[in-house]
């Protein structure tokens, strides 16, 4: 049959790439991605990317920025943060693409990369979304032109 496991999916396809979801309790997160970091590692997966997902769970920028500096003093278990490609989309729809979450994305230097990507039908102000999109989370579009290039190295070493 087809293989269950996290386990047996990696040795069975070689995944290198997972979109990881996050609940925003701080200790469970913090635990689980610690098992998987132990699951890559046992299968010997050392070139790995991943994305975590907050299901727009946090209504402000505040609440995420609180969330994400927890986790990211817990995570000391995952020593390969730096394969983080992005956080996918942390703020509810409602508030992902309004001026305050904007003010408060430009003044938080040290924020992960993030994108927006369930936030357009919800957005009232639909003038332009993608200009606006791209002022907005700017620090997001390079993340995009990284990911194709880590999609070009695999298809070229397969």
């Amino acid at each position: 049959g087809l293989p269950q496991s996290l386990e047996a999916n990696i040795r069975a396809y070689g995944i290198r790439y997972f979109k990881i979801k996050v609940n925003g309790d701080v200790a469970l997160d913090a635990e689980r991605l610690c098992r998987i970091d132990s699951v890559l590692q046992a299968c010997g997966v050392d070139d790995y990317f991943f994305t975590l997902d907050g299901n727009e769970q946090y209504k402000s920028v505040a609440e995420f920025r609180n969330f994400w500096e927890q986790i990211s003093s817990q995570l000391a278990c995952v020593p390969h943060m730096e394969r983080l490609l992005i956080v996918e989309q942390p703020f509810h729809r409602q508030v992902a693409l309004s001026e305050e979450t904007r003010q408060d994305l430009t003044s938080w230097a040290e924020r992960p990369l993030m994108i927006i990507d369930e936030s357009l039908p919800w957005h009232a102000d639909m003038q332009a979304p993608v200009t606006r999109i791209a002022r907005v989370y700017s620090r997001a579009l390079p993340m995009l032109a990284c990911w194709r290039i880590c999609e070009s190295r695999t298809r070229s070493e397969d």
